[in-house]
């Protein structure tokens, strides 16, 4: 489960505090939010409805606020994975997977260049 493996990334991460950390509902627990607050990051997990419990106005907003955050960053890892087969390994290995992943992001970056450069161009 997600949940359980995001205090042991926070660990390793060893992020500066002030950090703003998103998430999806998966990572929703007080535990998670707790191991955040301690580290002095921003929890900016969304949340995640109890059972036969609805969100508050201010939860689906706050919700709403991280989606539009993590859909620019999600945008990216569905568009390496449809046009590179990035959700698939094809070494074995975590060093040699861990290079295909950046050949991804690179061939990714060479593939949006152009259009980067026309925009920045024309303004």
């Amino acid at each position: 489960s997600d949940t359980v493996m995001l205090p042991d990334l926070i660990e390793k991460a060893e992020l500066p505090e002030g950090i703003s950390v998103l998430a999806d509902k998966g990572y929703c627990s007080k535990k998670n939010s707790h191991c955040l607050t301690s580290h002095g990051l921003i929890d900016r997990i969304m949340h995640k409805a109890s059972r036969g419990k609805k969100l508050t106005d201010t939860e689906r907003s706050l919700n709403k606020i991280i989606s539009k955050t993590r859909s620019l960053i999600e945008r990216t890892f569905g568009s390496i994975r449809l046009w590179f087969s990035g959700g698939r390994c094809r070494y074995r290995g975590l060093e040699r997977t861990h290079t295909q992943n950046v050949l991804e992001v690179m061939a990714y970056n060479l593939k949006r260049m152009p259009r980067l450069l026309i925009l920045q161009s024309v303004k």
